[in-house]
């Protein structure tokens, strides 16, 4: 079984359900166009009963049980860079939207802050990659600054954009995922565990 992954903002809770609570229940969200994903609740309720009750109205039905802190993974992601943004409201007047131009810079930054690395020890961003012309072709291929091969290169995750208010300027933050990990050893890692 593939593990499921969380987000490192909620893994604490779901460590103490699968600990003290014998699991957590993920219940899919029936909400059509609804971005927030499914639910979590624990299996059993603060007295030890079953807890069968829905989480939220737009829950239907339990999708997974996890009970074993080895069938879940943490995700973290880290900030790489923060953009101040203009904003502008929508065509419907109920929202506030980047502007054309703040859209874009956001764009270019996540295309230039993604990650790449080579086996032989470089790692960083595609804005320092330099490229070379590939023979007998018009395409260009990026390479290594260290080692000039490019054959090697990886590239990482792709990086994404988030509002961050600060409640003076509006700004967008760069972020990346920065890694998986298992969730007993996100625990430890972050002295959660009692």
């Amino acid at each position: 079984m593939t593990p499921y992954i969380v987000d490192a903002s909620i893994a604490p809770q779901v460590w103490t359900w699968i600990t003290t609570r014998t699991g957590v229940q993920v219940w899919s969200n029936e909400l059509v166009g609804s971005a927030t994903g499914p639910r979590m609740t624990p299996v059993l309720d603060p007295d030890g009963q079953p807890n069968t009750q829905k989480p939220h109205w737009s829950c239907g039905k339990i999708d997974l049980v996890l009970t074993s802190l080895n069938e879940v993974e943490v995700s973290s992601s880290r900030e790489l860079k923060r953009l101040r943004v203009a904003l502008r409201r929508s065509g419907n007047g109920l929202s506030l939207k980047l502007t054309d131009g703040s859209a874009a810079r956001a764009r270019k930054a996540c295309q230039d802050l993604r990650p790449w690395s080579c086996p032989c020890g470089w790692t960083g961003f595609a804005k320092g990659l330099k490229y070379v012309p590939v023979p007998n072709t018009r395409a260009e291929e990026a390479v290594c600054p260290k080692c000039k091969k490019g054959e090697t290169l990886v590239e990482g995750p792709e990086p994404w954009f988030t509002p961050v208010y600060d409640g003076e300027h509006p700004e967008v933050a760069v972020m990346v995922e920065d890694r998986l990990v298992p969730l007993e050893t996100w625990i430890k890692e972050n002295n959660h565990a009692t």
